[in-house]
């Protein structure tokens, strides 16, 4: 592995990354059965569906954590001890969270926590404001909504620890490795 391969990955992640936080999409909808048996169907138009948008943001975190193999692997073919990256990762909080997420991920559940939280993804949701409201329409048991100005509206995803409490927020948590890994690739540059 050579510094060009790490560069290739760090640009994947901040692809990745920027389209985490674009909302706007084709649509979705969905049906939700309330407890009184009755349905209604929510259609959203103009954004990706959860679903999609939860998946990039999985996506972002996996490659976050694998780049960690891609620095190891460089520093080793210049010489160096490649657990300096371990040691990095463990004195910064924010890294660790972002290795059990993806560890968890991967595994499913967490055996062991690298951060000591114990931390995994809340559920997704978007703020958004009234200007980025165009219409809200309601038909018997449908409503449906299109957006507009969709830098205003807001990707929320809680990152909770085991007792579920909110640590981060996911695309926070996701800027700070990233700003992270491109100070650590610019230290490398000069190894």
């Amino acid at each position: 592995m050579n510094i060009s391969d790490v560069r290739k990955i760090l640009d994947r992640a901040n692809r990745l990354s920027e389209s985490a936080k674009t909302i706007q999409g084709g649509g979705s909808s969905w049906s939700h059965t309330f407890e009184d048996g009755v349905k209604t169907t929510y259609i959203l138009n103009n954004v990706k569906p959860h679903i999609e948008l939860e998946d990039e943001i999985l996506n972002v975190f996996i490659w976050l954590w694998n780049m960690k193999d891609y620095f190891k692997g460089t520093l080793e073919t210049r010489g160096y001890d490649p657990n300096k990256i371990e040691k990095l990762i463990d004195s910064d909080k924010k890294l660790t969270v972002c290795a059990d997420i993806a560890n968890g991920i991967k595994h499913g559940s967490l055996k062991n926590s690298r951060s000591g939280l114990y931390p995994k993804l809340g559920t997704l949701s978007y703020l958004v404001p009234s200007q980025s409201m165009q219409k809200l329409e309601f038909r018997g048991n449908e409503i449906e909504m299109d957006f507009k100005e969709f830098e205003n509206i807001e990707i929320k995803m809680s990152v909770l620890d085991q007792s579920g409490n909110e640590i981060y927020q996911a695309l926070s948590l996701i800027d700070h490795a990233l700003n992270k890994w491109e100070s650590i690739y610019a230290e490398l540059q000069n190894v």
